[in-house]
């Protein structure tokens, strides 16, 4: 992951501002407690530490393997307690889908997918904050972009992959 990209797209999201209709359509969904990271002031972090938790992360076994053999699993009460989202009730689970066809079908007319990394988050912003779009689109867009932006982010920080879209 390049890290320094991955900041800035994070604090990118600084002042990114939802509409109240779309926020109300999020309201206990979880994801508009995530938007409070909108209106945080920039914080100086260590890219050191962030770098090193990042190496010492085993995608094999999905937890931090520190020294002295001590790994650190993060949970979904965890997942609860940091982005406030949900982890009772149905999964968000979705059937795999090519990326220009499931872009076709949750946002015609928009030139979003971008093939072999999936939807641009650039444009993904645009459509959430643009008012002459659909409410429906609005809202799709403001989850994926959260969701590229904060909870999944790729390595790029300019792409969320298409499978998020079947979830929106």
């Amino acid at each position: 992951m390049v890290l320094s990209k991955a900041y800035e797209h994070l604090w990118n999201m600084h002042g990114f501002e939802v509409a109240s209709d779309v926020l109300e359509v999020l309201q206990g969904s979880g994801f508009e407690h995530m938007l409070c990271i909108t209106k945080v002031p920039k914080l100086n972090v260590c890219m050191g530490l962030v770098q090193y938790m990042v190496e010492q992360y085993s995608i094999e076994s999905h937890c931090f393997e520190l020294p002295n053999d001590t790994k650190l699993y993060i949970s979904l009460e965890d997942i609860f307690h940091i982005w406030g989202l949900s982890i009772t009730g149905r999964p968000l689970i979705g059937p795999e889908c090519h990326g220009p066809e499931i872009s076709e079908k949750i946002f015609p007319n928009f030139d979003v997918f971008e093939k072999n990394r999936g939807f641009k988050l650039s444009m993904l912003k645009e459509i959430a904050i643009g008012n002459e779009n659909s409410l429906e689109v609005r809202v799709r867009a403001t989850v994926l972009y959260i969701l590229g932006s904060l909870v999944v982010p790729n390595g790029t920080s300019i792409s969320v992959k298409a499978f998020y879209g079947n979830l929106s």
